[in-house]
């Protein structure tokens, strides 16, 4: 059994690192991706995932507000937040 995931993040470089990253294993099977939290709930509905990279400062829809509709959405998605926000 391959786990699909669904890739989200703003930047489009990011995307691609960590779809390539992921396409490495054969396990996986990055079935899409996502620009902002609004168009991750919209494509969870339409894709189906197992598993969800979640960045969390993205436009329109920020990474935690999606991550708290995902919860109540579909709470068997398991999210997996990859962010480069830090505090000093």
């Amino acid at each position: 059994m391959k786990y699909k995931v669904l890739v989200v993040d703003d930047s489009i470089v990011m995307r691609r690192i960590i779809t390539d990253l992921l396409s490495e294993d054969g396990e996986i099977e990055v079935v899409g991706t996502a620009r902002n939290g609004a168009e991750a709930i919209e494509k969870v509905r339409t894709l189906n995932p197992d598993v969800v990279t979640m960045d969390i400062t993205m436009p329109h829809m920020d990474g935690i507000e999606c991550v708290e509709k995902l919860v109540q959405m579909k709470p068997e998605v398991l999210i997996l937040v990859i962010s480069a926000l830090a505090d000093k």
